[in-house]
């Protein structure tokens, strides 16, 4: 799943990359602004911050400083991690209801300048993004409670 995610974050920055040189184009080549490559590339930047920061969870590489925990043995490393995984889920699930209730609320609104780009899209992409934090979440928090307490692997 998380291949698969890194994938289409992928395509999701190509396609920034070429909103962006879009819009160079029009504005400096052809004179022109195109109002929707700003609407556009917000949007490709939300599901890209989205999406990338799902792919991190599923294999915890968020950013993290691990100076004082890396001082404490296998029990206290161990409480760190699993602190790590419960605590932004009560922030993620109450996160992925609201943007449930903005795709439902939002679902037939269109962009401006763009019709076919619905805005419901956007929100979506933030629900699906936080259920699948919340999942790898749980599955890293139940391989911790699982795993043998000197098992160094289940650390990671």
């Amino acid at each position: 799943m998380k291949a698969l995610l890194e994938k289409l974050n992928a395509l999701v920055l190509l396609a920034l990359f070429g909103i962006t040189i879009a819009a160079i184009v029009f504005r400096t080549v052809l004179g022109w602004s195109a109002s929707w490559s700003e609407e556009l590339g917000q949007y490709a930047f939300i599901f890209l911050v989205f999406i990338g920061a799902a792919a991190a969870v599923a294999d915890d590489g968020h950013i993290s400083i691990t100076s004082f925990v890396d001082r404490l043995g296998p029990a206290g490393r161990r409480a760190c991690k699993l602190l790590q995984c419960v605590l932004p889920l009560p922030f993620l699930v109450v996160f992925a209801w609201g943007a449930w209730l903005n795709v439902k609320a939002n679902w037939g609104t269109e962009l401006s300048t763009v019709p076919w780009m619905n805005v419901g899209y956007m929100y979506l992409c933030v629900m699906l993004s936080s259920v699948a934090m919340v999942v790898w979440l749980v599955l890293r928090a139940m391989r911790l409670l699982r795993a043998p307490a000197a098992t160094e692997g289940a650390l990671r």
